[in-house]
């Protein structure tokens, strides 16, 4: 009887065994997962500085803009005296 409990035992456990090696990663299933976390995160990273940049580019623009119409409107006076 008691064989048969060690039998049952060890049929269960090569059953749970078997589930285990199913859903495990190797080591290289791990190297490929961190390496595509890599190249996510530093994308992540340059589209950061991107928009970083972007806001310091949009900051200064009404200035731009100002400075472009007194040109313009300095312009329209000369040609005006011309």
């Amino acid at each position: 009887m008691d064989e048969d409990k060690v039998i049952l035992k060890l049929l269960e456990h090569d059953d749970r065994l078997e589930r285990i090696e199913q859903r495990m990663a190797t080591k290289d299933d791990i190297r490929e997962v961190m390496k595509t976390l890599e190249v996510v995160v530093t994308e992540i990273k340059r589209i950061r500085e991107d928009h970083v940049f972007a806001i310091e580019w949009l900051k200064r623009l009404p200035s731009q803009v100002e400075r472009q119409e007194d040109d313009i409107r300095q312009i329209k006076l000369k040609l005006a005296m011309a």
